[in-house]
């Protein structure tokens, strides 16, 4: 299944090592042998890194496992050591 959505012009998505894409094995884990493949998107709107509601930010950052499971956080410093939001 192949899907693409456009992502709204506020949101701004950075991808770890210049990444493209996310390709998955048949066996349902994530293929990061090839090349420009993505483990790690941060999503910020124009609020950036900041302390939200309920003391975390409100920026996304979500980390894809070798065995495929995705994981999201809204810690500001994971957010910042992962290469945070533009400025």
């Amino acid at each position: 299944m192949l899907r693409q959505r456009a992502i709204d012009d506020s949101i701004t998505v950075t991808v770890n090592a210049n990444g493209r894409r996310m390709v998955y094995l048949p066996t349902g884990f994530p293929n990061n042998a090839l090349a420009n493949t993505v483990s790690q998107f941060v999503l910020c709107d124009d609020r950036g890194n900041v302390v939200s509601v309920g003391g975390v930010s409100a920026a996304r950052a979500v980390t894809v496992s070798t065995t495929g499971r995705p994981t999201a956080t809204r810690d500001i410093t994971t957010i910042a050591g992962l290469g945070g939001c533009p400025p």
